[in-house]
């Protein structure tokens, strides 16, 4: 599979290894092992930067063999759409053998990334996912409604779920008088469509 067509949660707080040249090619500061067809990386969220994928070490996939570097200060990372079109495969974590450095160093990036627990009960929200950008998938789009208003889709930034209801900061500015702007904090309701699909939108008064 590639990573351009693996879903948020299939990828998500996982161990992803990425395979091809276009990756294992890029050091110029470690030695890349002959056995290595690929590497292995965590995969996460970061808030202002979306999807993204963190080098643990080169790895072998055919024979799940990891090769951890000495240089523990070397770091790499990629974002989601510079590796699209690469393919990929998720690790559970009882197929290899990780480190507890490596562990540390995985608990560390979700202290450092994933920390906010209001943001990330937003991602367990799963009927919205087919509304959220792939790589940014903490905004989903929104409708905007006013009575005698053209309806309107924008963009949202997922901030919370509270009390059942989902808050979300918009990263739009509407074209027409919503009484709302970018950067506010909006509820977000939702209704079906024609063809039964759920979406999103603010009721605006």
């Amino acid at each position: 599979m590639k990573i351009g067509d693996a879903n948020f949660r299939q990828i998500h707080r996982n161990f992803v290894v990425i395979k091809g040249d276009k990756i294992k090619n890029q050091f110029n500061d470690i030695e890349t092992p002959i056995e290595s067809d690929s590497v292995l990386t965590w995969c996460y969220c970061d808030t202002q930067c979306g999807i993204t994928f963190e080098f643990i070490c080169h790895f072998d996939s055919k024979e799940k063999k990891l090769f951890e570097i000495a240089n523990k200060d070397f770091s790499a990372k990629w974002r989601r759409n510079a590796v699209n079109d690469c393919e990929m495969e998720v690790i559970l974590q009882n197929e290899i053998k990780i480190s507890d450095e490596t562990l540390k160093y995985i608990i560390f990036i979700l202290a450092n990334y994933e920390s906010d627990d209001e943001l990330n009960n937003t991602r367990k929200v799963i009927c919205i996912d087919h509304l959220r950008e792939k790589d940014y998938p903490d905004d989903i789009t929104v409708l905007l409604y006013k009575k005698d208003l053209k309806p309107e889709v924008i963009w949202v930034h997922l901030e919370k779920l509270k009390d059942g209801i989902l808050l979300g900061r918009m990263l739009n500015e509407p074209n027409n008088d919503f009484g709302i702007h970018y950067g506010d904090i909006i509820e977000i309701d939702f209704y079906k469509d024609d063809n039964d699909i759920l979406r999103a939108v603010c009721i605006c008064k």
